[in-house]
């Protein structure tokens, strides 16, 4: 389950950057197809197609927007991965806690505009605009593909967009933003290993609201488990690049987090490791002290041992002293052999 963001397939190269599809948008739309249409196939699949349809295109949207201002910050994009949730992967020269907050908040910016407007719309052609505010229930406007229904589809998906970047887990917008805010205060470790849990106990959240809404909301449910799947395998991920310092390529900068720490030197620092492990690494010490302890005592005996074997011979040994013989014996020899 690593590197959940290598999970995906190549839409080619646009304007020097390269895209790529996640398979996370791939199962949801399968599903979402699937359902619609049910077993027997005797639903119509049109809306399905149109709603996969406005929620690629706002995904697009999403990723524009963080395009836009990396660019605009003079910064360079690598990659755009696009998913359900939107998902970029970028690199931006700039430390500067201010412009992270602002790459992250491009993207879900711009799908709050597309919302706004969509809901504007409808509500100058005097259509109903309640329902579009529903999280869970896709909003009804009109018959079929009507104009004004894939409004309300541009409105109530792009406003989902935004609700799902805000939450704090890699690698949604809120999470960099999280990490932003907290970096000045409490170092850039500190701020990660809080974003990470962060990830970890959101993630957690999702699949609990994906339980109670199995029956009344079925596609919301699917969609809460996916979301939380993801993002409970990226959260993980991100701690092991923490603690192996290993590339924040898919966090969205191209350095390591060693490196970025250079930037906080004069700011606190808090420990990362946690009382479980703490706990757990001390267990380890002592029963290697104890093992050292017990082999250097049965190491004393031997002289004794051998002394006895030398003067009265073998018959004079007991099952215990042959026991010891061979037990030092055969560390001996892996020792020799290590």
């Amino acid at each position: 389950m690593r590197n959940v963001l290598s999970w995906n397939v190549s839409l080619g190269c646009w304007a020097d950057v390269q895209v790529r599809l996640h398979v996370a948008f791939l199962v949801l739309a399968a599903a979402v197809l699937h359902l619609c249409t049910g077993t027997a196939g005797d639903r119509d699949a049109g809306p399905a197609l149109l709603g996969l349809t406005v929620l690629f295109a706002s995904v697009l949207a999403h990723e524009l927007g963080h395009c836009m201002a990396i660019w605009r910050c003079g910064g360079r994009v690598d990659q755009v991965v696009l998913g359900p949730w939107g998902g970029l992967t970028y690199l931006c020269p700039s430390r500067d806690r201010q412009t992270e907050l602002i790459v992250a908040a491009a993207g879900p910016a711009m799908n709050l505009a597309l919302s706004a407007a969509a809901v504007v719309t409808l509500a100058a052609m005097q259509q109903p605009v309640a329902t579009i505010f529903h999280p869970f229930a896709l909003p009804k406007v009109g018959d079929g593909f009507s104009f004004a229904q894939g409004l309300a589809l541009i409105a109530w998906i792009n406003g989902l967009i935004v609700l799902v970047n805000l939450l704090p887990a890699y690698p949604l917008d809120g999470a960099r933003a999280l990490r932003a805010v907290l970096r000045p205060a409490y170092g850039f470790r500190t701020a990660v290993v809080v974003t990470w849990r962060s990830g970890l106990v959101t993630a957690a959240a999702l699949i609990v609201a994906a339980w109670f809404l199995r029956h009344e909301f079925a596609m919301a449910s699917l969609a809460c488990t996916i979301l939380g799947i993801f993002l409970y395998f990226s959260s993980w991920e991100e701690g092991e690049r923490l603690h192996g310092g290993t590339a924040m390529e898919d966090a969205g900068y191209e350095q390591r987090y060693d490196d970025a720490e250079d930037d906080d030197d004069d700011e606190p620092r808090r420990p990362t490791i946690g009382p479980l492990r703490r706990w757990i690494v001390e267990r380890r010490e002592q029963r290697l002290a104890r093992q050292l302890e017990m082999e250097r005592e049965e190491e004393s005996r031997v002289d004794a041992v051998l002394v006895r074997l030398h003067t009265l011979g073998s018959d004079a040994l007991s099952a215990e002293d042959h026991a010891l013989l061979k037990r030092v014996s055969a560390r001996y020899r892996q020792r020799q052999q290590g």
